[in-house]
């Protein structure tokens, strides 16, 4: 992740990290990289998503919008 970053040249910060599992919520805070909840992927039922550290969730792709400033 961060790797992608320098190579098109935006801090972590600038982005936004999509993912379905605690483990891509983990990558994002480790990168300083806001991370989103895709709640249309593979989380599990019974997860629980509000200790995930999460800045966000969307349930389907379009709601991304919300989070992006120009």
């Amino acid at each position: 992740m961060l790797k992608a970053c320098q190579l098109i040249g935006v801090t972590p910060a600038q982005c936004l990290y999509l993912g379905d599992d605690l483990r891509d919520m983990r990558a994002a805070n480790a990168a300083g990289m806001p991370g989103i909840i895709a709640n249309y992927g593979y989380v599990n039922g019974d997860a629980s998503i509000e200790n995930w550290n999460a800045q966000g969730s969307v349930d389907n792709p379009t709601e991304l919008i919300a989070y992006l400033t120009l």
